[in-house]
């Protein structure tokens, strides 16, 4: 008897042949499928596991936006970020805790090619103009560089409060 029947009952295990999938993670014509133990295994090109897109090409663009969406949906708390009596500390400290926690995760994964530094920075600027109140398209650019926003890749290796200093600074 094979070993893959064998050990899993021991411990209590069993295998959910509906939710096991296989992927080609090389290149070369995806297989069109498999049987084991005469359970069909179906051939997939992406799937969702532990929240994370897992797709069969190189590139995380299709992951990164689809947590940019995600972290798009917890930012849309506008009623905390319009909020006047909480402090500015609170609020990037709130944003670090709720936004980029579901943004970033799993990011350790990727592979980010510049354009998708580029989105990240766009949607990390989008979110900071909403935190502080300023319109983009009311600004011009010399108004914009009175702002000292942060860099979204810096965030990474910064503390809420080396990001709170810089802000109180202006």
């Amino acid at each position: 008897m094979p070993i893959h029947r064998q050990l899993p009952p021991l411990l209590g295990l069993r295998t959910s042949w509906a939710k096991t999938k296989l992927q080609n993670l090389g290149s070369g014509p995806s297989p069109t499928g498999l049987q084991i133990d005469g359970n069909s295994v179906e051939s997939v090109d992406s799937f969702v596991y532990l929240g994370s897109l897992q797709k069969s090409e190189d590139n995380s663009r299709s992951d990164i936006k689809r947590r940019i969406s995600l972290a798009a949906s917890v930012m849309s708390l506008s009623r905390i970020w319009r909020d006047k009596i909480l402090q500015l500390s609170t609020k990037i400290r709130l944003y670090q805790a709720l936004v980029m926690s579901v943004l970033l995760y799993a990011a350790e994964t990727w592979t980010l090619l510049s354009c998708d530094e580029k989105t990240l920075e766009a949607f990390y600027m989008k979110c900071q103009r909403q935190i502080l109140h300023i319109q983009y398209t009311g600004l011009s650019m010399s108004q914009m560089q009175k702002y000292p926003l942060v860099p979204a890749y810096h965030l990474l290796w910064t503390s809420s409060e080396d990001v709170v200093c810089q802000y109180s600074a202006t």
